[in-house]
């Protein structure tokens, strides 16, 4: 079982307080949620201590909490500190769909992370029973790692414009009433392909900052970059944060300019693509979906080298960004950035069966968390990482997994509990939002 990554690990200390603070962060339109019987919106608000206990961290404690509708309706701001018993510290922030004064349709989010985290895997060069073989490529051990403490620290501010076209060509905040979690009024897109009728179109500008630190026997190896992702997002599904049918589209253009090193310098593309279809009921689910999801990408300024010294990699993105497979999102039997190189591939399948049945979300104890439904999912994923984007090569001896998940509406905000496995690996994931 894999838990040994910085990023589950941060993951599940937040959990607590952002199923409270009702938001996950998505590439989506700023939106309101609120029940079909709520006449006025209601800011909310909660601070929640929390404890887990990891193999690498040990047990884990602190506080996390968040304020929603207070200052503007759509906007939320959540924080939280993270202390353990072998030595993790951490904070977080998020400012989420904060609408620029004086502006309509132009919003803000603002992501702020420092950690000190034990015992963490680094899937990059270092290991010196793999000094022939490169970490991180399709072909490299599952041991090929470096185990030590670690830093992961970030600054992301996302400049997010709602173009005024389709849905959003009256308002830039979308509203959605959902009756007991589904959607009853609201619905953005869905029932044609039009980004002039139908559907949100976003432009984003994202300056970022991102410092990885890992301390081996050799020396501390730092992982630094710094640039602007810039991305345009088409957004035609009913309800973005569980669509029910429509699709969506991205395309990301990343640059690091390398600090004035040209060596430095590197710049990354992606592009992603999601299909959802109804199934309609059930005579024991309230709502039955087929997603499908595409993803791929390239560095093509990548550029690697054999010396005496054996080979060099230089206008690259770090290990941990750029064309990675494993983790949360893409071959999550896998810890996060298992795979990476300069090219990618992804596929996968989702079946999302919301239950008629929660009878959790009437215990009285309980009814702080407002539980909207339970949906039980089983999904499929397939996906390769190559020295260059080549169709034939990236289709060829592809790394794949399956799974099994539990999402739960909780105070209008989806969280999931996904288990995924192939032959000889499985793993554990906790976050807040569908997987695409």
């Amino acid at each position: 079982m894999i838990y040994e990554n910085i990023f589950v690990n941060k993951i599940a200390c937040i959990l607590a307080f952002i199923a409270i603070a009702a938001v996950s962060k998505s590439t989506q339109a700023a939106s309101i949620i609120r029940d079909i019987s709520e006449e006025e919106i209601t800011p909310q608000s909660l601070v929640l201590p929390y404890f887990f206990s990891s193999e690498s961290l040990g047990l884990s404690y602190g506080v996390g909490g968040g304020v929603s509708g207070y200052l503007q309706d759509q906007m939320t701001l959540m924080g939280a500190a993270l202390f353990s018993t072998k030595g993790a510290k951490a904070m977080y922030f998020l400012g989420n769909q904060i609408q620029i004064p004086k502006t309509q349709r132009l919003f803000l989010d603002v992501r702020f992370s420092i950690g000190r985290y034990p015992d963490q895997r680094g899937y990059f060069n270092g290991n010196p029973e793999y000094a022939h073989e490169r970490a991180g490529s399709n072909e490299s051990s599952d041991d090929n790692y470096v185990l030590a403490n670690a830093t992961d620290d970030w600054l992301d501010f996302d400049f997010e414009y709602v173009l005024p076209i389709g849905a959003g060509r009256d308002n830039a905040i979308q509203l959605y009433r959902l009756d007991k979690g589904v959607l009853a009024q609201g619905a953005t897109g869905g029932n044609e392909w039009n980004p002039l009728h139908s559907g949100l179109t976003m432009l984003s500008v994202m300056p970022f900052i991102r410092s990885q630190g890992f301390e081996t026997e050799t020396g501390d190896k730092i992982f630094e970059s710094s640039g602007i992702k810039l991305s345009v997002a088409y957004d035609n599904t009913d309800f973005p944060n569980n669509p029910s049918r429509g699709s969506k589209q991205g395309f990301d253009l990343r640059r690091d300019f390398g600090g004035g090193q040209v060596e430095d310098a590197w710049t990354q593309i992606e592009f992603s693509a999601s299909k959802f279809f109804p199934m309609g009921k059930g005579k024991y689910s309230r709502q039955r979906v087929l997603g499908l999801n595409f993803w791929t990408s390239d560095a093509p300024t990548w550029k690697e080298t054999t010396t005496e010294a054996g080979r060099e990699l230089t206008n690259a993105p770090p290990f941990y960004m750029g064309s990675t497979l494993g983790g949360l999102y893409r071959l999550r039997a896998y810890t996060s950035a298992r795979f990476h190189d300069k090219s990618a591939i992804y596929y996968s399948a989702e079946y999302r069966y919301m239950l008629r049945w929660n009878a959790i979300g009437n215990i009285k104890m309980l009814q702080i968390f407002n539980i909207d439904w339970w949906q039980l999912m089983g999904f499929a994923e397939l996906g390769r990482v190559a020295p260059g984007w080549d169709i034939q090569e990236l289709h060829s001896d592809m790394k794949w997994d399956a799974g099994i998940g539990l999402r739960a509406m909780i105070s209008k905000a989806v969280l999931r509990l996904d288990v995924a496995a192939n032959d000889d690996i499985w793993s554990v994931w906790v976050m807040a939002g569908q997987a695409f």
